[in-house]
């Protein structure tokens, strides 16, 4: 049985039930307001669908049921007791990669409604970010089963060990890189103890600092009397990092919809750069007639001023997750007034699509907010990189989502991107059509890559696109923030609003131009 303090990280995910709160799955404290656990815990397949042959969906588990309980060493509580020492938690929101499919890919997170005190009995743990071969013991702890019908009462810990990666992937005749397999000798995991952490020693993993080890692993499953599996967290350390960075600073530009009921709906998203500067699509605040005046910055070009109309009786919303809100109901949730709105003279969609909001009052970073970096490098990136949205999720205006959404996509390089397009793509970072692709709603929201090499990014992830469009077949396409770094960083409310030439004209577009505009993008959809 563990002690009180003794494993600080350890959190007990427990089901609200008529008279009792039951643990069925484990997790470990990575952040005040972030826990990591396994994706089977709150994910299950439609099983009528697999039984029909047909192509199944994932059926997450409500959360309203749910707590994620720190400092404590009890699997059940009755409604009626009362802990001292325990934190209970509600949660806000349940993310895991979209390329799950049990046993691969097995991790979510999990967000916090009220983060976690930290103190003597609880205290968040390093993650593992070296892929590496693990000798000797490593510690697994638990609520879980102790035979086929007996559960344990309290949290239970023990030493496994860790088997050759080459072993494992011979055993099951597939790569299993992604996972650590451990031996069955003297101990096992159990059900209840999914989710739950490895935990390693002398790694020489440079996160590892603490006395009691890094996090290597998430209790995923055993297979019959060999061997149990854990996935690797080292893994998915960026999927993780960048998963955060990029929900803290997601902004939802929010509408009214219910003036009664004082309801707002999400119409565009942005990204937070500064407390008081967001990032989105020229789009988004784009009208037919708006406010053009020329910039004393040598070499630089002239911006657009958007009509007030536009964002007047609009907020900039962050570190709130739905997509419908009532006004600062969520005491979570950030709400602030736009200042202004400035996107390139040359917008014209979908180029130049990229729109820089001041507002009246910064925001304040906690566990829910922050500010993630912009790419100033104009590379060509590959790999999958990670857009958020509450746009829709089904070809209905209906299958819209309640949530804020997260999701990577596979980019397409730029030559590639060219022949799909049929024109240059230079301005524009494309991704391939895929059933995660972005939606309408989405717009304005961020692109977030990670292992870039720009000298900006750092361990956060980097902000290298605006969602802008989609085109039918193609896939979607993103503003390059790199190529529009200079107008990011100098543009500056003050000065826009004073150091301004004195003539000012009107833009709009005229008739024949939108026809034109019309005829060539008629298959892209404008967000």
């Amino acid at each position: 049985m563990v002690e009180h303090g003794e494993l600080p990280y350890q959190v007990a995910i427990m089901e609200i039930r008529k008279k009792d709160f039951e643990t069925f799955c484990g997790g470990s404290i990575i952040a005040k307001s972030i826990v990591l656990t396994a994706a089977h815990c709150f994910v299950d397949m439609d099983t009528q669908q697999m039984s029909q042959g047909r192509e199944y969906n994932l059926i997450v588990k409500p959360l309203e049921k749910v707590l994620a309980v720190a400092a404590t060493v009890k699997s059940e509580y009755y409604k009626h007791e009362t802990d001292a020492i325990a934190q209970w938690r509600t949660l806000r929101q349940f993310t895991f990669p979209n390329n799950y499919n049990f046993p691969d890919n097995d991790i979510g997170i999990l967000y916090l409604s009220e983060p976690f005190i930290f103190n003597h009995f609880v205290r968040p743990i390093k993650l593992a970010t070296m892929d590496k071969e693990y000798y000797g013991f490593c510690l697994v702890s638990g609520f879980g089963q102790i035979s086929k019908t007996e559960k344990s009462p309290y949290l239970l810990k023990a030493q496994l060990r860790p088997l050759p990666g080459s072993w494992c992937s011979d055993l099951h005749h597939k790569d299993m890189s992604n996972v650590i397999c451990t031996a069955l000798i003297d101990a096992d995991i159990g059900e209840g103890d999914s989710g739950g952490p490895l935990v390693c020693k002398n790694t020489g993993d440079p996160m590892e600092k603490d006395s009691y080890g890094i996090l290597v692993g998430i209790a995923c499953a055993t297979y019959g009397d060999i061997h149990s599996i854990f996935t690797r967290v080292s893994r998915y350390y960026q999927y993780i990092q960048i998963n955060r960075s990029t929900k803290l600073s997601s902004v939802a530009i929010k509408g009214l919809v219910n003036r009664r009921l004082r309801k707002y709906k999400t119409t565009c998203g942005a990204t937070i750069i500064k407390p008081r500067k967001i990032l989105s699509a020229a789009h988004c605040f784009h009208s037919n007639v708006g406010k053009c005046r020329n910039l004393f910055y040598p070499g630089y070009e002239i911006v657009c001023e958007a009509d007030k109309s536009m964002y007047e009786h609009k907020y900039a919303v962050a570190g709130n997750l739905d997509n419908v809100a009532v006004f600062k109901q969520d005491p979570d949730g950030q709400w602030r007034t736009i200042e202004k709105v400035y996107y390139p003279v040359k917008y014209a969609f979908p180029n130049h699509d990229i729109a820089v909001a001041f507002l009246h009052y910064p925001f304040i970073y906690n566990a829910y907010v922050g500010q993630i970096p912009t790419a100033s490098r104009n590379i060509d990136y590959i790999g999958q990189c990670l857009v958020s949205g509450f746009g829709r999720t089904g070809h209905k205006d209906s299958d819209q989502s309640t949530q804020l959404l997260l999701a990577h996509l596979v980019l397409i390089p730029k030559k590639p991107c060219n022949r799909l397009h049929r024109k240059v793509m230079d301005g524009f970072v494309c991704t391939s059509s895929s059933p995660t692709d972005v939606g309408k709603g989405d717009s304005g929201g961020p692109l977030v890559c990670a292992h870039t090499g720009d000298p900006n990014e750092k361990d956060k992830g980097l902000l290298v696109g605006v969602v802008s469009g989609h085109n039918v077949g193609r896939g979607s396409f993103f503003t390059r923030v790199s190529r529009y770094q200079k107008f990011i960083e100098t543009a500056k409310s003050a000065a826009f609003s004073t150091v301004f030439s004195a003539a000012a004209y009107s833009f709009s577009l005229h008739g024949n131009t939108f026809i034109f505009l019309t005829l060539i993008y008629q298959t892209v959809f404008l967000f």
